[in-house]
């Protein structure tokens, strides 16, 4: 089996020293040279026009490894061997649940923490992925929409993250805290199908976003995760002196996000606000990636990527959920 490796794993010296890096440094240095010969040393007209050809060579050169570097197509030939990992685990994990069932020897309460663990593990590599993909440490989580009779609105649980977050992200300590849908922005719009978030959420500035609902003609932007931090986004005081808003203190530990629904429905349809429990889609929940820095994620390359990872989930969990709900009919008969 192939071994994942995530940015907590590579050499710092290796990344920043690689044959890119190299050439992209001489590069620049040989231009800054040229350009001083042209302007120091009288060279005939011929041989200054050579000369400021090769400069603009070299910029466009640099223009279009910069490029490259920033959208990183090479890095998605990857993604198969991290996607292959997930169906396989996933698979196998549903496998074992079958196996135990038609033996008789499945245990619900170990089975559920198994679930957890599989998640988890699935929600590492995904984090693993992403990290490689963007260049900066990723956040994913798995969080269940519940609809019950016991709340009048939907709610959501954090029921599992990766490794790195769930050991990291102190306000989330508490995983059984429920999060309102109502008091959450991303969540509320895809459910509700509101501000064209009828298969995602992406924001690549969250503070942006936030400071962007403080004006009463725009939308507020909700996070129940204000209410886990004990403590709401600060902006300096003399900055609206200027007419500036400067950010003092963003309490969250990720700036950019994107959320996709973990559900099924052969029509795309949604409930109104007031009939949340008519929800005509099937919803396991969502699929939550982040990161701690602004403007990582790629909006045309990651979200179909992000998409295919909630489809996945939403087989697995499905089949997961028809397999305990056929042993629990057969342990009333």
């Amino acid at each position: 089996m192939a071994e994942y490796h995530s940015l907590d794993s590579a050499n710092w010296f290796t990344r920043t020293f690689n044959p890119s890096n190299i050439f992209v440094a001489i590069t620049s240095l040989s231009s800054i040279f040229g350009f001083l010969l042209v302007i120091k040393i009288p060279f005939s007209d011929d041989a200054k026009l050579f000369a400021l050809f090769l400069i603009i060579l070299i910029v466009v050169l640099l223009a279009y490894i910069y490029y490259y570097h920033i959208t990183k197509p090479y890095k998605y030939a990857i993604c198969s061997s991290y996607m292959h990992q997930v169906n396989h685990i996933l698979r196998d994990h549903l496998a074992k649940v079958e196996e135990a069932f038609k033996s008789g020897s499945l245990n619900r309460k170990t089975e559920g923490e198994n679930f957890i663990s599989t998640m988890e593990q699935c929600l590492t590599i995904t984090a693993n992925m992403f990290d490689v993909l963007t260049g900066r440490r990723c956040g994913v989580a798995y969080k269940q929409l519940i609809l019950d009779d016991k709340h009048p609105r939907p709610y959501l649980k954090t029921v599992a993250r990766d490794y790195r977050t769930r050991d990291h992200r102190k306000y989330t300590a508490e995983e059984g805290t429920i999060h309102c849908i109502d008091d959450n922005t991303d969540f509320y719009d895809l459910f509700f199908g509101k501000n064209q978030c009828s298969n995602y959420f992406f924001e690549n500035n969250l503070p942006k976003l936030w400071k962007k609902g403080l004006n009463p003609s725009n939308r507020p932007y909700k996070n129940s995760s204000f209410k886990l931090a004990q403590k709401e986004p600060e902006l300096y005081q003399w900055g609206d002196h200027l007419g500036l808003q400067l950010l003092k203190s963003w309490p969250l530990q990720y700036k950019s996000a994107m959320v996709f629904p973990i559900r099924f429905g052969s029509v795309l349809r949604f409930p109104p606000h007031d009939e949340p429990h008519a929800h005509p889609m099937k919803y396991s929940g969502f699929l939550c990636i982040d990161c701690g820095s602004k403007n990582v994620f790629n909006d045309r390359l990651q979200i179909d990527l992000g998409a295919a990872l909630a489809d996945l989930f939403y087989i697995f969990i499905s089949q997961y959920a028809f397999i305990l709900l056929e042993h629990s009919n057969s342990a009333e008969k």
